[in-house]
């Protein structure tokens, strides 16, 4: 009942008001859960809250504000999205890197234009960015994905290497 009436008051709100509240939210020191309802807000308030979404993964905040912000992304979806999530690839912070990884893997399962970020985050020095890499990898049905997984399941890794049994699995 709350979220139809949420829905029915939300053209009223003004939107750059709430975009604030929204990401000012995911800075809060506070526990917050990332809902499909928050996200479906997110969504209906559009690129305002997308725009200051990129604003804050370019910016430097702590570790658990970009995770928030990545799940809010994944939860939203559509192309504007992942292209942020894309962006996070590139984090200095393993976890974050991680996050955007299974992110990008749940946003667009087997789109062949996120290859190159999969095989990008298989040559990462960590054991958990390479992990989610392999597996957005696994949903790509592409010659390339296929022998790199082959190799990595008989312990190779990107690198020449062995690779981390945490990867392998």
């Amino acid at each position: 009942m709350l979220s139809l009436l949420a829905a029915r008051l939300l053209p009223y709100i003004e939107e750059s008001g709430t975009a604030k509240e929204i990401i000012d939210n995911l800075k809060s020191d506070e526990e917050i859960k990332i809902t499909p309802q928050l996200a479906e807000v997110s969504k209906s308030l559009g690129q305002p809250v997308l725009d200051a979404l990129s604003e804050l993964m370019e910016g430097n905040v702590r570790e658990e504000v970009y995770i928030r912000a990545l799940q809010l992304l994944e939860k939203m979806g559509g192309s504007s999205a992942v292209s942020i999530v894309k962006t996070a690839g590139n984090n200095p912070i393993p976890s974050v890197r991680a996050q955007a990884f299974r992110s990008l893997a749940k946003m667009a399962p087997g789109d062949p234009s996120l290859l190159s970020h999969y095989m990008q985050a298989l040559s990462d020095d960590e054991v958990d960015v390479r992990r989610e890499g392999a597996r957005g990898l696994g949903t790509i049905d592409d010659p390339r994905s296929v022998d790199t997984l082959l190799a990595l399941v008989h312990g190779k890794s990107l690198g020449g290497g062995e690779e981390h049994p945490r990867v392998e699995e």
